[in-house]
């Protein structure tokens, strides 16, 4: 026998409470839609927007002994607005080193505003950069040629926001979870007007020790921002996690219990 009306529309409605009752966490893996390397110059005239490689870190003897800085953005708009954010983790790939490569803490530090990414390609291994294209940024330029930065060497907070271990050889860098780096993400999930990367820098009081990363334009070897969120919840369904796993069933138990009541006092025809 077919289970009555009353009952049916009960156990739709406990389906959706329990389904309303919890937040479903989601996780996604971004590759960046900007990036770019400094290069330390007085002229500020060399980049490398569209190179394979990006660099950071205080090059050897034969370069000058010049600091690169990698910047680097990733596009959160697949990120639903109101979400809350619950870990951030930044991967790189390290495939050059020099020959007396030493390990050290690469540090990563919010921009405080917004920079270019333009057609520039270095040569070679690409450490020497590449004659700076409009809008590159620069060591001197947000955008070449016409908007600086406000100090040499870029516009970032001096707290960093995370900290990797890289060793002396290549592989894989990771900028685990931190505080500041869940802060920076979900202040650009809050306000993307706001995201402007972050800037990556190396061990900068050592000479010949720099590092060069895979860029976005190297797919085998791109940045990779993994993101786990949680999606803001309907108005509607928010009161309903406040009762609790327990709660919610005892509600929908309370909720099928006079279903059935109603149904068995319900008068047939004769």
């Amino acid at each position: 026998m077919s289970s009555p009306l009353p009952l049916r529309r009960t156990v739709f409605l406990a389906s959706l409470l329990l389904a309303a009752g919890s937040a479903v966490a989601d996780t996604i893996q971004l590759a960046p839609d900007r990036d770019n390397t400094l290069f330390e110059r007085p002229a500020g005239d060399l980049s490398n927007g569209s190179g394979t490689g990006l660099f950071f870190g205080r090059t050897g003897a034969n370069a000058g002994e010049l600091l690169r800085r990698t910047l680097i953005r990733f596009d959160l708009s697949s990120i639903p607005p109101g979400s809350t954010v619950n870990s951030v983790e930044l991967t790189l790939q390290v495939d050059l080193v020099p020959p007396t490569a030493t390990g050290f803490d690469a540090s990563i530090h919010r921009v405080d505003a917004d920079w270019g990414e333009g057609a520039s390609v270095a040569l070679g291994a690409g450490g020497g950069g590449a004659p700076a294209v409009a809008p590159d940024a620069t060591w001197l330029h947000r955008e070449f040629d016409t908007v600086l930065w406000t100090s040499p060497g870029g516009d970032f907070q001096a707290v960093p926001s995370g900290l990797a271990a890289v060793g002396a050889g290549t592989g894989p860098i990771t900028f685990p979870s931190s505080p500041g780096l869940l802060a920076d993400v979900q202040a650009w999930v809050d306000d993307p007007s706001q995201n402007f990367g972050w800037v990556i820098l190396g061990e900068e009081t050592n000479p010949q020790n720099a590092r060069r990363v895979g860029s976005r334009e190297n797919t085998a070897l791109a940045p990779v921002l993994t993101v786990d969120f949680e999606p803001l919840l309907l108005p509607e369904a928010r009161a309903v996690p406040a009762l609790g796993g327990w709660g919610i069933v005892l509600l929908v138990l309370a909720v099928l219990a006079l279903a059935a009541l109603a149904s068995s006092l319900r008068i047939r025809p004769a």
